[in-house]
């Protein structure tokens, strides 16, 4: 019963594992496509910052540049989020498909385990009915010789009645 309740516990703390798990990859990929949305409209910026050109005879002015240079830097700090965040589900599945690993060969162990159980158990079965056949006979054995002894003694006490009865005659 305490084992059990053990075993009870171990799938409880692995399914509040799991259930975590699953809401931060669902996080993770919350995260991604909004990190992909704002590089989207960053690099929509970018571009129309691009096509600015506020300086006398059409050409750029350095604030156009810098704004531009700006837009770089953001897209490229998204890009660092859009990494990270991948990076992060990467590292997940690797501990997802290692757990797998460790659970199958745990599984493994615990179906050679039985297994061995198992085929003790079963030569004690064996073991235990050819004991069982064997006092099954002895008993058999035993209620005839009890029938033999009964008969005997009731011919005994038959034949020291009749001694008796002729002896008083």
């Amino acid at each position: 019963m305490i084992r059990m309740k053990k075993h009870f516990f171990l799938f409880l703390v692995l399914l509040v594992f799991a259930a975590r798990q699953l809401s931060a990859t669902s996080q993770d990929k919350a995260e991604l496509l909004k990190a992909l949305d704002e590089r989207q409209i960053l690099f929509a910026r970018y571009s129309s910052s691009l096509s600015k050109h506020s300086g006398f005879f059409g050409s750029r002015t350095k604030n156009d540049l810098k704004e531009s240079q700006t837009y770089l830097k953001q897209i490229i700090e998204a890009d660092n989020k859009i990494i990270a965040t991948l990076q992060r589900t990467l590292d997940f599945r690797d501990f997802e498909k290692l757990n797998q690993t460790y659970n199958t060969r745990d599984n493994e162990d615990r179906i050679s385990n039985l297994s061995v159980v198992n085929d003790s158990l079963l030569h004690k079965v064996n073991q235990l009915e050819k004991e069982n056949k064997t006092f099954k006979r002895n008993s058999g054995e035993g209620k005839l010789m009890q029938l033999i002894l009964f008969i005997g003694l009731l011919a005994a006490l038959y034949i020291i009645y009749k001694n008796k009865r002729k002896n008083i005659a």
